[in-house]
């Protein structure tokens, strides 16, 4: 009686080559989730954006971060919009809840820079409430607000917000989070607990 080949059980290079095609293609399976919610988290994004721009009649670029700069003590983001787009110097990029991120201090044709809102060379004109004006600094752990005579309405908690001529839309950057009258200045000592944290976040929102 003969026996036919198929009658052997595999040899041991085909059970590893059947598990090497299973894992190539649940590694594949893996990847097409990931970028599966990736678009999803992109789309909610674009249209909590959206809404944002009907809301409060704005006009605004979307943008992409390409990279952040390696630094352990600046703050400083690439994306992928320049002049070809109508970047400009010196405008303000929000998240899609409207939360300051950034501004934009370099411009080249296809892409430009943005200085992070807690980065130690950033500075913005700020209101306190209905209580106060100065300026904000970024540092690496939050924000200071300067030149304030007099802080003694300042409460801890107060929102801290930033107001563009050209639009009718208040926008966030914190609250106080500690206030102090320094008797060694003429200034009082005024920390922010900044909403849009520096973190490795992949779109923006440039304000035109």
């Amino acid at each position: 009686m003969s026996i036919s080949k198929s009658s052997f059980p595999p040899s041991k290079e085909k059970y590893i080559t059947k598990i090497k095609k299973i894992e190539k293609e649940n590694l594949l399976l893996s990847l097409k989730f990931k970028q599966f919610d990736y678009l999803k988290d992109e789309n909610k994004k674009l249209r909590k954006a959206l809404k944002l721009k009907k809301e409060k009649a704005i006009d605004l670029i979307g943008a992409n971060v390409l990279a952040f700069l390696p630094s352990s003590w600046r703050h400083l983001a690439i994306i992928n919009k320049g002049s070809n787009d109508g970047i400009e110097d010196g405008q303000f990029a929000i998240d899609e809840n409207g939360q300051l991120l950034g501004k934009i201090i370099e411009i080249e044709k296809t892409s430009s820079c943005l200085i992070l809102i807690d980065d130690p060379e950033f500075t913005t004109s700020v209101f306190i409430a209905k209580k106060a004006f100065g300026l904000l600094r970024g540092n690496l752990v939050g924000a200071k607000i300067l030149y304030i005579e007099d802080g003694s309405e300042i409460k801890k908690g107060d929102n801290v917000w930033l107001k563009i001529p050209s639009i009718n839309l208040p926008i966030e950057i914190g609250e106080i989070k500690k206030v102090k009258n320094n008797q060694n200045s003429l200034f009082w000592d005024i920390d922010v607990n900044l909403f849009a944290k520096h973190s490795f976040f992949e779109k923006i929102f440039i304000i035109k």
